[in-house]
């Protein structure tokens, strides 16, 4: 999963939990609306942890989508390799590696190209 997918799950999280909390805060002083505040935040909660677990069962991109990850193995997503898995591209051809270390802009790629 992208960076930018996992940082919008952990925010709708952390803002969830918040929510909850201030809402059982006001349920304490007896407002009448925060029962309907803490239904509304814990339902936002579980819609991100669905959300969260859902994006991971079903082999989310890895890296800007170039990537997806199936079985604990990275698999092309592009080009004339796509649908191979990283290792088999490395030892069947790998001066095709070599070619996308040197042309790839995106460090965290070339830094995965290089192990």
């Amino acid at each position: 999963m992208g960076w930018m997918k996992l940082s919008c799950f952990v925010g709708a999280g952390i803002l969830s939990a918040l929510g909850i909390i201030g809402s059982l805060a006001y349920l304490g002083e007896g407002d009448p609306d925060a029962g309907w505040m803490l239904i509304f935040w814990v339902v936002i909660a579980a819609l991100a942890g669905w959300l969260y677990f859902r994006e991971r069962r079903r082999g989310s991109l890895e890296l800007g989508g170039k990537f997806r990850r199936r079985e604990g193995e990275l698999y092309f997503n592009f080009g004339v390799h796509k649908d191979k898995s990283l290792m088999q591209v490395s030892s069947q051809e790998p001066q095709y590696l070599e070619h996308l270390m040197d042309s790839e802009s995106d460090p965290e790629i070339r830094y995965l190209l290089r192990r």
